[in-house]
């Protein structure tokens, strides 16, 4: 049996205050049903989640998983999206006054959109790199360096990871040793969202957790495949998730 994911009950103004004490190099995860279901059948996977080394904060990211977690603690346990923490970091200035930021899943012209969109951001405060795709979840060893080398050399403050789950949570793992930015996010479909590359779905579908079903309309073929995997995703989480108390 695979080591239990620990979710936080953190909402933002819990998180600002974290990040605004200088934590010493932070892992912010979002995870939903999906990602539990990769998580039970990925051991590589479950050591970049759960490893005592790491020290990381997970939110819950889906309705199902919050759900779970209200059940089996006797108490409303809330969702704080990667897309919600981001855009709302983003707008304060308090957090991001003065800091460096590096993104790995963009390039140099995308940037310019993330910056339009969030003007407290600044051109000579943040950098990208997009890596070559892969296929899995692995980069090779060199190209894990290949970062590692780029982000010392920018020394960023935050590090926003936007590769997809469960890949940015083994590529944040691979580079945790090696870097040292006081946060690292792993935010998902995040800045491609900020991009305009991806569409989220509208408020009135995330409001009530039917984001998926958006989703299920404008992708089927994948995201019906994502459904399957959730709704069992949803079942082990009983067994795989737990509380931060």
């Amino acid at each position: 049996m695979a080591k239990k994911i620990k979710f936080s009950r953190y909402n933002y103004k819990d998180i600002r205050g974290i990040i605004k004490s200088k934590p010493k190099k932070l892992i912010f995860s979002f995870m939903n049903a999906n990602d539990i279901y990769c998580f039970s059948k990925d051991k590589d996977f479950q050591k970049s989640v759960t490893d005592p080394k790491m020290n990381r904060i997970t939110s819950v990211d889906g309705t199902t998983t919050a759900i779970v977690l209200s059940i089996k603690n006797f108490q409303r346990v809330k969702r704080l999206t990667g897309p919600e923490l981001t855009d709302k970091i983003f707008k304060d200035q308090d957090v991001i006054d003065s800091k460096k930021h590096f993104f790995i899943g963009v390039d140099e012209s995308d940037l310019v959109k993330i910056r339009e969109k969030y003007p407290l951001l600044k051109q000579k405060k943040m950098s990208g790199y997009n890596p070559p795709y892969v296929k899995g979840t692995h980069f090779s060893a060199q190209e894990v360096q290949k970062m590692v080398k780029i982000i010392n050399k920018f020394k960023p403050d935050f590090l926003w990871i936007g590769i997809g789950c469960p890949k940015q949570e083994i590529l944040a793992y691979d580079l945790y040793d090696k870097i040292n930015p006081s946060c690292i996010f792993n935010v998902g479909a995040a800045l491609q969202y900020i991009q305009g590359t991806q569409k989220r779905a509208p408020k009135f579908f995330r409001s009530l957790g039917l984001e998926w079903l958006y989703r299920l309309f404008k992708e089927f073929k994948l995201t019906s495949k994502k459904l399957w995997n959730s709704m069992i995703g949803t079942i082990i989480g009983f067994f795989l998730i737990k509380l931060d108390q």
